[in-house]
């Protein structure tokens, strides 16, 4: 497992404070929501109030009102703080709250007595609620309220609202000038349809479903409204339940400076305080760690509801300068188990050696002049038009004289494969669609060829280069060549997986070894090695072009049927691991 210098990240560079009953935090995935929490930012327990004024780091208020933090802060011990403990009521008091925004066009009507109910309120149902509570513990809605029973409602109730016909709820997480995350609260007990059906349950429970902001049409409404509240209840960190009625009008229920976050929403939320306060984004090791952890994250729930990213086919790519040696790897993932076999027989006149997969008619291999080549696939519906960096100018079309293979990349292979020397292989390259890495054991190069572009590029005097399943030459294409996207995410942290762990390598062995290693936990999503509930790694294909060797190491989840030599004297040695 991976350990790191802490001291070269961005952690813990914003502290977090929360009430002595609790964190807060979703309670669906509050294990994983806290220690996403301790991990970033500097978690101060509500009875350890007093490390705040050693630290001199600024502070996110996770709803605490405790005035020792106010006195640390009148005192100059703490530098900066979002929501002030003094002002922790106006949202956590419902009589505050609605005292505040009395009379506000996106707040049901309200009445502070049972009396002004009976006097005043033209329509019923009526929301009757306490002024402390959360989850909906103490709301009733009451069909009539009259004058026997006024001081007994008066004494259960602090506030009565008018009734919302509600057609949608959502939850926003407003952080100091914008909605960063929007939820829709979608009941899952009788009480959480209380609105709609009066019966009594202890508490509201709901099913949180994430929505894409930016396909939210009232987003511009309610962000107008949550600058106006934040600025009148001076608070900056917020969760704010939000109510399209039937017709379509947006109205603000409540707020709460104690939100219910998911496990990955504390990442971005760290990220802009980070940003907020230094002037500057988090490091690069830091962001990479972000992406890290979003990702194992979502394959303990995305991933693991059947997502349609785990249908993808990946792998991972090597090719560098070993015992002076330069060799070419391969580690093959599939979310399928298939047997594989190994043949050593002529293309024309060119002995080759190569793995022939059963399932989808793929090849890749050597041959006894050296030419190698390993290749995996971009795995994009779409890949925009981009300059590469660098490119090889390609002679004329090559000639179509070799036998062809029904597969759409078998044939463009074999044709590569039989060739005699590395310029004949590259002028073959640019039919080949996907990242290959090819050598002949004197020149090694980097090959990118999406729908619109080739790139090809030396990098014989590199250490090593290494390919996952995203553009390196031709950056905007592969595996989410959409930057910044999960997908995008999962293949660049395995890209800098493997360029932190494929170093110092003296032999074969030990770069098998590396291939067969899982450096996080074993169903991450980052592993070099597959062995998680998705992607299986069937298998690890070396080629040494120097020595003329075929090294293959299958694993559990690919067998390997048959070694099948048609050659007499071959000259090139096929080794199973």
């Amino acid at each position: 497992m991976l350990t790191y210098n802490q001291s070269a990240f961005d952690f813990h560079k914003i502290s977090f404070i929360t009430t002595n009953y609790g964190s807060g935090l979703s309670s669906k995935d509050s294990v994983y929501a806290e220690s996403i929490v301790k991990k970033y930012f500097n978690w101060i327990n509500f009875d350890q109030i007093s490390l705040l004024s050693d630290t001199n780091t600024p502070l996110l208020n996770f709803g605490s009102t405790n005035s020792e933090i106010q006195n640390l802060i009148e005192n100059g011990k703490v530098s900066h703080i979002w929501n002030l403990p003094k002002y922790i009521d106006n949202a956590r008091n419902k009589l505050m709250f609605h005292e505040i925004l009395l009379n506000k066009s996106y707040i049901p009507k309200t009445y502070f007595s049972a009396y002004n109910v009976v006097l005043n309120c033209e329509s019923y149902p009526i929301i009757a609620k306490p002024k402390f509570g959360k989850q909906g513990i103490g709301i009733s809605k009451l069909n009539e309220v009259d004058f026997v029973n006024l001081d007994k409602l008066d004494l259960q109730y602090d506030i009565y609202c008018e009734y919302i016909d509600i057609d949608h709820e959502y939850r926003c997480i407003w952080f100091t000038d914008e909605i960063l995350f929007i939820s829709e609260r979608i009941p899952s007990n009788d009480k959480s349809n209380s609105l709609r059906e009066s019966k009594e349950v202890s508490k509201n429970e709901f099913d949180w479903v994430d929505q894409d902001i930016t396909k939210i049409k009232w987003l511009s409404e309610a962000s107008k409204i949550l600058l106006e509240v934040t600025k009148l209840t001076n608070l900056d960190f917020i969760g704010a339940d939000i109510a399209i009625d039937k017709n379509g009008k947006v109205w603000l229920i409540e707020i709460n400076t104690q939100p219910g976050l998911n496990s990955t929403q504390p990442l971005d939320i760290y990220k802009k305080a980070f940003s907020l306060y230094y002037s500057r984004k988090v490091n690069n090791l830091t962001e990479i760690e972000i992406k890290r952890d979003l990702l194992n994250l979502q394959s303990s729930s995305v991933f693991k509801s059947n997502n349609k990213n785990t249908k993808l086919h990946e792998c991972l790519l090597y090719g560098g300068l070993i015992d002076n040696n330069i060799i070419i790897a391969k580690n093959r993932d599939r979310v399928y188990s298939h047997p594989v076999i190994i043949n050593q027989e002529h293309f024309g006149d060119v002995e080759v050696a190569y793995l022939y997969d059963t399932q989808s008619d793929w090849i890749e291999g050597l041959n006894e002049f050296g030419i190698s080549l390993v290749n995996s696939r971009m795995s994009a519906n779409k890949e925009n038009k981009l300059e590469p960096k660098d490119q090889y100018k390609l002679p004329a079309e090559p000639p179509q004289d070799i036998e062809l293979s029904t597969s759409n990349k078998a044939p463009i292979i074999k044709k590569i494969l039989s060739c005699t020397n590395i310029n004949d292989a590259l002028i073959e390259t640019q039919h080949l669609h996907g990242y290959s890495i090819l050598t002949d054991g004197k020149k090694l190069y980097r090959i990118e060829k999406s729908d619109d572009n080739l790139a090809i590029l030396d990098v014989t005097n590199e250490p090593y280069v290494i390919y996952t399943n995203h553009g390196i030459l031709l950056p905007n294409t592969g595996y989410g060549e959409i930057v910044g996207s999960t997908e995008r995410a999962n293949s660049e942290i395995r890209y800098i997986s493997a360029t932190r762990f494929f170093t110092n390598i003296n032999n074969t062995d030990e770069l098998l070894s590396k291939l067969q290693s899982q450096h996080y936990d074993e169903d991450s999503l980052f592993n070099i090695n597959r062995t998680n509930k998705y992607h299986f790694t069937n298998g690890h294909i070396i080629l040494n072009p120097v020595k003329l060797e075929f090294i293959y190491a299958p694993t559990d989840f690919a067998k390997l049927e048959s070694v099948n030599c048609k050659i007499k004297n071959p000259k090139i040695k096929v080794i199973i691991k």
